[in-house]
């Protein structure tokens, strides 16, 4: 519980940090990529929209660039819950308060960083860009070096949570991102840090669908285990 509550408040700290003081303030801010080298501006009059960004790995395994819409009023309501929540160790408020980040949270483009080469090849050989990163549909972005990126676009749906107000400023930072991604710029790719990069599982136990135990003990047994971890809250994790 320390881990999924240590992780919720970083969340909402970088969310909060990230775009709540600068669209109090009206002013432009950046959102920098440094492990897929992309930066992107967001101007003074898109500031108060609630866009943010963020780094993960796409559906092949590729790092990428993320923008997401991430309405303020409901993230910082949720911070003042936060510390009550986790004085009272409920592990189902947690649970709970982690479900209504996510209808707050919403999913607006992904920039996949693929090799250049590797790349070149796969399209060669037949391979679509939307297939190297695991999407419907994906189109090229651009080249940085040895680089090359894939965008993919993904349609902002409302969540049950969300009221007119916020809806309509989902809708507005939807519509804003084909124009906040021209103001791109290519910078150095960083690469990922070793430290925290897992090595090995570690032992455990659960239950697959249909009730049966399940242990580490999984991996010896096949050639080959493919193990998704993902949470009922993730909205992309269930589209997948």
């Amino acid at each position: 519980m320390k881990k999924l509550a240590k992780s919720v408040s970083l969340l909402l700290a970088l969310l909060l940090a990230a775009c709540g003081a600068l669209a109090e303030s009206g002013e432009s801010y950046p959102i920098e990529s440094p492990y897929t080298g992309l930066r992107v501006t967001v101007d003074a009059e898109h500031a108060d929209l609630g866009i943010v960004g963020g780094e993960s790995l796409d559906a092949m395994g590729n790092v990428c660039f993320d923008l997401y819409f991430a309405y303020m009023p409901a993230l910082e309501a949720l911070e003042q819950q936060l510390d009550a929540v986790l004085e009272s160790g409920d592990q189902d408020q947690l649970n709970a308060l982690v479900e209504e980040y996510y209808q707050h949270v919403v999913w607006l483009a992904s920039v996949s960083l693929l090799d250049k080469a590797d790349s070149d090849a796969q399209l060669a050989a037949g391979t679509t860009l939307a297939e190297q990163i695991g999407a419907e549909e994906a189109e090229a972005f651009g080249e940085n070096g040895e680089y090359a990126y894939a965008l993919q676009t993904i349609a902002a749906e409302p969540t049950e949570s969300m009221d007119e107000e916020e809806i309509a400023q989902l809708n507005a930072a939807a519509a804003y991102v084909p124009e906040l991604l021209k103001t791109v710029e290519f910078i150095d790719v960083e690469p990922l840090p070793e430290e925290g990069k897992i090595t090995e599982i570690a032992p455990f136990t659960t239950t697959d669908l249909d009730g049966n135990e399940v242990t580490n003990a999984i991996f010896g047994e096949k050639d080959l285990t493919v193990v998704n971890f993902w949470g009922t809250f993730c909205g992309p994790c269930i589209n997948e």
